[in-house]
């Protein structure tokens, strides 16, 4: 219902704010498909700033969010494709607009990289990034394991830099698929066949490009 008003009754501006506000708050939380432009961690603090913009639109939106919805969420960045839980408000002081976001799952690209960030978190906990763990490479290695596409660019590329660099070098070869659901399976066949072999010191898995969600 429209509040009446006129130039000898006006309507009180703190009025108009809180319709405004009890409104807006009719809405609940909403998921939003959006681009993190701005990510603002304050220090100390359990209240953090982002700015999202539509990624089809010229519209962006001011965003608050805990500190644990941010550590849930992954290593976001600026640039990040997110979908969020939001909820509007409207601050009553200003009468400005903004978001109260309680969830942030990462999309696209971004998806892929915190699944790679937590999965290297995970090595690390585990204790498998350790220094004592790692091994000394040979200077010359006589056998060099490879492991790539069958008639890659990048099978091609190893060939070629090894026979230019230390064309002495035997390469003992295991052809694997680098994209799909089998990868992992032959790839970790080929690794595991080269582990067996003692006359190979030097192991390189190999792939050309792609795009990330392939890789």
């Amino acid at each position: 219902m429209a509040l009446r008003s006129s130039p000898e009754n006006p309507q009180p501006l703190g009025r108009i704010v809180a319709e405004v506000t009890g409104w807006v708050g009719k809405l609940g939380q909403v998921w939003v498909d959006a681009q993190v432009i701005e990510l603002r961690r304050r220090a100390g603090a359990n209240v953090h700033f982002l700015k999202l913009r539509d990624r089809y639109a010229e519209v962006s939106a001011n965003v608050i969010c805990s500190s644990e919805v941010l550590d849930r969420a992954g290593p976001l960045i600026e640039g990040s494709q997110v979908v969020a839980l939001v909820k509007p408000r409207i601050w009553n002081k200003t009468a400005s607009l903004s978001f109260e976001c309680s969830e942030i799952r990462i999309c696209g690209e971004g998806q892929l990289l915190a699944e790679l960030e937590r999965r290297k978190r995970q090595l690390q906990a585990e204790g498998l990034f350790d220094l004592d763990r790692k091994q000394k490479l040979p200077f010359l290695p006589k056998a060099i394991g490879l492991i790539a596409g069958q008639n890659s660019d990048a099978e091609r590329d190893v060939r070629t830099h090894i026979a230019r660099r230390w064309p002495v070098a035997n390469i003992v070869f295991k052809p694997a698929l680098v994209q799909g659901p089998d990868a992992a399976q032959t790839i970790v066949k080929g690794l595991a066949e080269l582990v067996e072999n003692p006359k190979v010191e030097v192991i390189v898995i190999a792939r050309g490009g792609g795009s990330l969600e392939d890789l």
